[in-house]
């Protein structure tokens, strides 16, 4: 009995702890910041961004401005004080001085510039522009939920106020739910690539991020660069600052040089230095390509891994970033080249991969940009649109802008497979816009009473 209540007691003192800590923090977030005045700060919710598990750490939040159009938003902070301080020991035994966090602030405001500029369902809404101060850059946006690295490691590294809660310790996606997001990321993608100009160049599980809503979105645009952008073979940067080839000398290097880079297990080959002996590199939207091929293997490998049916959870969670990476390299590249090099022989196996999207996944993985397909023809590849489940996702979607005609013909059929849909599916992404039909008096009447 003694042991139990000894135990309870340190339960409640790591509790007492833990609320401090969080409640200390957001006091002095909104004391240094101004544009923070303006908004209740909530617990930690997520990451996003280069690291582990990723430089910014987000809040959730409630405007405090009356008549706010958007009440419940995103609130990302960058403590650039306590980063630099959590490493001054490692940056004067290597050299690094007291700028050497500078290359990663520059790129993280670059990357929020081109995150304000980008309008589209597909990326991240922002809110309120960047405040940079000297010792944190803070960032609105819309809500979010967490990022792909956040679900897929059950929120591992984040506070322990955030893992505490329910919605995060039971975080899970189902496999429908990645199929549909990995969709969702590839039309975004057409965007950036087509009407935006723009080659993302830092994809990865890390700036992918899931809202409140299910909703897949793009952030994290640190190492974005123009498509038609070729760098001269004197020249590692560019115009906007970034480079477009990055050097990757050591296994595990220090934390200002590993944050001011694109994470190696999901970048092209073409920006990595020295790969095929060229000093240069042509960006092109075959860069992503490539990333998005490397997520969609970690993710469709994760669920062929497990007992439960396709449309079912990981059966094991994981808080390993390399548990079922493509390329688990970290910063090596030298075991970088030995992975891509093995993948690109016709007998290796991508073991996991459904065979109808075995073909165009291994393409995507080719070495030379110019042999990958478009971001368009993977989300056209069979393997995606044979899913009854997520061609009915599709069209809810747009449900809103379909001819009643039309919307009367889906709903019929949508009654004979609506019970496939898991239950997250359902609450999230199915019944919100059946109950906007709701309005629609001869839907109503005649097709959503069945459903």
């Amino acid at each position: 009995m003694q042991r139990v209540l000894g135990q309870l007691k340190q339960g409640l003192e790591k509790g007492f702890e833990v609320a401090k800590e969080v409640v200390e923090d957001a006091s002095t977030l909104l004391s240094q910041s101004r544009v923070l005045q303006n908004y209740k700060l909530g617990p930690p919710v997520a990451t996003c961004g280069p690291g582990e598990p990723g430089i910014w750490a987000i809040y959730s939040g409630t405007s405090k401005k009356p008549g706010a159009v958007v009440k419940d938003v995103a609130i990302w902070v960058l403590d650039k004080r306590r980063l630099v301080d959590a490493h001054k020991a490692a940056m004067a035994q290597r050299g690094g001085g007291a700028r050497a966090f500078e290359a990663v602030f520059d790129a993280q405001r670059r990357g929020c510039q081109h995150l304000a500029r980008l309008k589209h369902p597909g990326v991240v809404k922002v809110i309120e522009p960047l405040e940079d101060s000297a010792g944190q850059m803070v960032l609105v946006t819309e809500a979010v939920w967490g990022s792909l690295h956040n679900v897929m490691t059950r929120f591992a590294g984040l506070p322990s106020a955030a893992q505490g809660s329910a919605e995060h310790r039971e975080a899970a996606i189902s496999g429908l739910e990645a199929r549909a997001g990995l969709v969702g990321v590839a039309d975004t993608l057409a965007f950036l690539h087509g009407e935006a100009g723009l080659a993302h160049c830092g994809l990865s599980p890390q700036v992918i991020m899931i809202t409140a809503e299910g909703a897949w979105k793009l952030a994290g645009f640190s190492f974005a660069v123009a498509t038609d952008y070729a760098a001269p073979a004197s020249s590692t940067s560019h115009a906007g600052g970034g480079a477009v080839q990055y050097t990757y000398n050591e296994a595990f290097p220090p934390p200002w040089e590993e944050l001011s880079k694109p994470s190696l297990p999901y970048t092209a080959p073409e920006l990595v230095g020295g790969w095929g002996g060229t000093a240069n590199a042509t960006v092109s939207p075959a860069t992503d390509v490539f990333s998005l091929a490397c997520i969609a293997y970690e993710l469709l490998v994760s669920y062929a891994s497990s007992t439960n049916q396709p449309g079912g959870t990981p059966a094991s969670p994981s808080t390993s970033t390399s548990s079922w990476q493509l390329l688990p390299v970290r910063s090596n590249a030298n075991e970088y080249r030995t992975r891509l090099a093995a993948l690109t022989s016709p007998s290796s196996p991508l073991n996991g991969v459904p065979a109808t999207l075995q073909g165009v996944l291994r393409t995507m993985l080719a070495p030379a940009p110019t042999s990958r397909p478009s971001a368009a023809a993977f989300a056209s590849a069979p393997f995606f649109q044979e899913d009854v489940l997520l061609r009915g996702l599709k069209f809810l979607d747009t449900i809103l802008q379909r001819e009643a005609g039309q919307k009367a013909a889906f709903l019929r059929d949508l009654a004979t497979f609506w019970c496939q849909y898991d239950d997250r599916t359902l609450r999230l992404r199915v019944l919100p816009p059946l109950i906007r039909e709701l309005r629609s008096e001869v839907l109503v009447g005649g097709v959503l009473p069945p459903l």
